[in-house]
């Protein structure tokens, strides 16, 4: 991809940057793998 082009999408994805974030609506819950011996892993 031609430098023009990344540097135009950067420019239009600024312009009509929107005030909401769909990360607003997300909740991450944390959730750990049980301890697993690395050995045992095929």
């Amino acid at each position: 991809m031609s430098q023009n082009r990344k540097d135009e999408h950067i420019k239009y994805a600024l312009k009509y940057e929107s005030p909401y974030n769909s990360f607003d609506d997300m909740e991450l819950i944390h959730c750990s793998l049980p301890k697993y011996d690395l050995d045992e892993i095929d």
